[in-house]
């Protein structure tokens, strides 16, 4: 399966880069009812650094850890080292939309 989501926000590839190197910007992104929980996680993200969380909807809790790769000012990658599911890769890629470095993604 697999999920794609776009929205614009209009601030610069730089600000968006900076506030989801954070791991608590998991928090302002995960729509309700969705709840996520962080652990063993370090506040910062770089490439290398594992994101433990934890996530549920009324359903049995699952607690995947991540590896962060390819940190850069337009993106992340998320893989799954430890998950239920078969596989999970996760990319956040941000694009400027316009020279004013307005962004989607």
């Amino acid at each position: 399966m697999k999920y794609r989501h776009q929205f614009r926000l209009r601030v610069s590839i730089g600000q968006v880069a900076e506030f989801r190197r954070r791991s608590v910007s998991m928090h302002s992104i995960i729509p309700p009812p969705v709840s996520v929980r962080l652990h063993r996680t370090p506040d910062v993200l770089g490439v290398g650094n594992k994101k433990g969380f934890r996530m549920g909807v009324d359903l049995p809790t699952i607690r995947p850890v991540a590896s962060i790769e390819g940190v850069s000012p337009t993106g992340f990658t998320g893989r799954q080292i430890h998950s239920p599911l078969a596989e999970w890769v996760h990319r956040r890629a941000f694009n400027a939309l316009d020279n004013q470095d307005r962004i989607g993604g």
